[in-house]
């Protein structure tokens, strides 16, 4: 089992197939019961919520319609959006809605609406967000920071970053060093671990496109 310094993509991914989805289920069946919690019963037409994990299963069979959710739309999207454009903070966002989001237009595309346009503007939006973090690693002080409205892949990119550079300026900062040494140290230490996101994003970028590759050859 994966331990917080060695989280990785996939763990997200495992999680984020618990939170809960709306179907609209094509088969009749009585209730069932997952992990102590009790599901259904699954009378067509009427919508029932499940964990992602089965609504993708039953997807696949094509016993179910899943239901977008209700952030998952054009019009919800541009609105985050602008906020993420107009505003310097994080916009909230569902805690799993980069995974969410990326399962659900790689296995029922057809359940949503434009999907096209949704894939572009939640990379803009991903980018946006990638450049608050990036922003904000200058702007760090060892003292307690507040990181509101981050989502989990975003707390798992920086994480590694922000521990090294908040350590960094700690050190720099009760080093009995001149005024003008602590600064320079600092921007130095900053500099450097500004690099470390870099390459984690330009990581994760690349597997991203691996796994589209592979899921798209799966397919043809």
């Amino acid at each position: 089992m994966a331990t917080p310094e060695t989280f990785t993509t996939d763990d997200l991914r495992f999680l984020a197939e618990s939170e809960l989805i709306t179907i609209e289920p094509f088969i009749k069946t009585e209730s069932f019961t997952l992990s102590g919690k009790m599901y259904g019963p699954f009378r067509p037409p009427k919508k029932v919520k499940v964990p992602l994990w089965v609504a993708l299963s039953l997807k696949s069979r094509r016993l179910c319609k899943i239901i977008s959710p209700e952030w998952l739309t054009v019009g919800k999207l541009d609105t985050l959006l602008e906020r993420e454009q107009n505003h310097p903070e994080f916009s909230p966002v569902p805690f799993y809605y980069f995974e969410i989001s990326r399962m659900l237009l790689r296995s029922a595309e057809d359940d949503l609406v434009e999907p096209d346009k949704l894939r572009y503007k939640l990379q803009n939006i991903k980018e946006l967000r990638e450049n608050k973090i990036r922003d904000g690693l200058v702007n760090l002080d060892p003292v307690p920071i507040r990181v509101n409205n981050v989502s989990a892949r975003e707390l798992h990119l920086m994480r590694p970053t922000f521990t090294m550079v908040y350590d960094s300026l700690s050190k720099t900062m009760s080093a009995e060093k001149s005024v003008t040494g602590n600064e320079a140290n600092k921007q130095m230490d900053i500099f450097e671990n500004s690099q470390n996101i870099e390459n984690i994003l330009d990581v994760e970028d690349m597997e991203i496109m691996e796994d589209d590759s592979i899921i798209q050859n799966y397919y043809d």
